[in-house]
């Protein structure tokens, strides 16, 4: 099984395969029925697909910001945008796993590329020309996918590039191959191979792609490893132990002892206890009598005395204490930290410290990203735009946007009390808050400190002017003032 494969089958599929407790030999009747038992309160709380989706919505979730690298008019403009408005919303798909009980649904195809990235190591963004919107317009000309990596090959040149891909698909029950490869004169060649490797009459075609082939490569270490599987299989182990004695120790119990249980004796003087056993529920009166005691001739002489003692449920504070700290090294693996930071006793300084490791570690999988979105949105442009400027070279700039969670108080505090400190810049404070554009934000501050400034001088003038018409303001009118300057002048003398 594949890195992909067996990934993905944590992603989506009961961890029951995975089940690292005691397994019986199913070798008899009885054997089968408690590993069904075992099985039937099995519990998961899957942390591996919380984690990876966090990290991909992270990438993905806010749409990457794009820009012509050359100067270009508003019309081209405009064309971009509509290709990137009908083209991305359009790639959404769903499909179903080989080893999962539900399809996996996503947004669109650049989140599907990057979920195959980040549990495979690789991922592919393919654009193609669908038949039907051949003669429609042309922005309408040009769709997106995420095929699975299964179906594509790479080959790369001595210096590590790639040159040639091939796309394997199957139509009506026939196999076929999209092989593109880029030529001497950077020029992408293009043909359909079919089952017999014949080349399908009429696909070959040959296009100006600035040297680019129509599926970008995403490729990366998989976050999913070894020592994180192993800490879902012990965070499952925890879990299902934790019912299992729920299942047998989790209800309040009353253990009675040397008590006669419900029921009569028959004509023979054997005692037969009634089928309906303790009366028990909300409200019961229990009434117990002792055993009888006899004698050596079959007669009552006593009776004992009888105790009741009641047993509480199992205490599961060691199988919380487990969970949590299971869960909190997954999240550490992944390098998300921050998520457990408010059950953590952790100070803000280190809730940043770790959110700043989490965007790192998704900065780092965003340049992949750009590199991939760039080539992607430049030779979408270039094939719409084929048959009315097949010449044309073209650049694109793409700025992905991450999109971390939200700051909690602590840490904003802690980010806000660094800058108060002057420690910190204000740009730098701002950016750390989340704030997307600090140079425009900083413009508006001082704008609106300008403003305020102005409208604070220009009441302080109109204080003054009233001031000026007020008869008493010259200090003539004043009895106070002339007392004061009276001894002011008694004690100059």
């Amino acid at each position: 099984m594949s890195v992909l494969d067996l990934n993905e089958r944590y992603y989506s599929d009961s961890h029951w395969f995975a089940w690292i407790g005691p397994r019986l030999a199913q070798v008899d009747t009885e054997s089968m029925r408690v590993n069904a038992e075992v099985e039937r309160v099995f519990q998961e709380a899957n942390k591996i697909a919380e984690c990876v989706d966090r990290h991909r919505r992270a990438l993905t979730a806010k749409p990457a910001g794009w820009s012509f690298a050359e100067p270009v008019g508003e019309a081209e403009q405009q064309l971009m945008s509509q290709i990137l408005g009908w083209m991305i919303p359009r790639s959404a798909r769903s499909h179903m796993p080989k080893h999962g009980q539900e399809q996996i649904a996503f947004p669109n195809a650049i989140a599907e590329a990057v979920h195959y990235r980040l549990l495979g190591g690789k991922g592919y963004l393919r654009l193609w020309q669908p038949k039907r919107f051949e003669n429609a317009q042309p922005w309408q000309k040009v769709a997106l996918h995420a095929p699975h990596p299964d179906s594509v090959e790479v080959e790369r040149d001595g210096d590590g590039f790639p040159f040639k891909i091939s796309y394997s698909y199957t139509v009506d029950s026939q196999n076929f191959k999209e092989v593109q490869e880029i030529n001497e004169n950077g020029q992408t060649e293009f043909k359909i191979v079919n089952q017999s490797g014949d080349v399908e009459p009429g696909s070959e075609e040959t296009l100006d792609l600035g040297g680019r082939l129509t599926i970008a490569i995403l490729e990366g270490r998989p976050i999913v490893t070894e020592s994180v599987r192993r800490l879902q299989n012990g965070i499952n182990y925890v879990l299902t132990l934790m019912i299992r004695n729920l299942q047998y120790g989790g209800f309040l119990r009353d253990v009675i002892m040397n008590g006669m249980p419900p029921g009569d004796y028959d004509e023979a003087g054997k005692f037969i206890p009634d089928e309906g056993g303790w009366i028990e529920g909300p409200g019961a009166k229990l009434e117990v009598s002792g055993l009888p005691i006899f004698d050596s001739e079959g007669n009552v002489t006593n009776y004992t005395t009888p105790s009741i003692s009641t047993r509480n449920p199992v205490d599961v504070e060691a199988f919380l204490k487990a969970y949590k700290a299971t869960s909190a090294m997954v999240y550490e693996a992944f390098g998300q930290g921050h998520v457990l930071a408010a059950d953590m006793a952790v100070s803000g300084v280190s809730r940043i410290q770790m959110r700043q490791d989490f965007t790192t570690s998704c900065s780092e999988d965003s340049e992949a990203l750009r590199v991939a979105l760039s080539d992607t949105y430049a030779c979408a442009y270039l094939l719409a735009t084929q048959a009315t400027d097949p010449d044309r070279a073209l650049n694109i700039i793409v700025d992905p946007k991450l999109a971390i969670s939200e700051l909690s108080p602590d840490e904003a505090n802690a980010i806000v009390g660094i800058h108060a400190a002057r420690l910190r810049s204000t740009h730098s404070t701002m950016a750390l808050l989340g704030v997307e554009n600090p140079e425009a934000e900083i413009a508006a501050i001082d704008e609106e400190s300008k403003k305020r400034m102005e409208s604070a001088q220009l009441n302080r003038d109109m204080f003054l002017y009233d001031d000026a018409d007020d008869p008493d303001a010259d200090g003539g009118g004043s009895d106070d003032q002339q007392t004061d300057e009276q001894e002011t002048e008694d004690a100059d003398l």
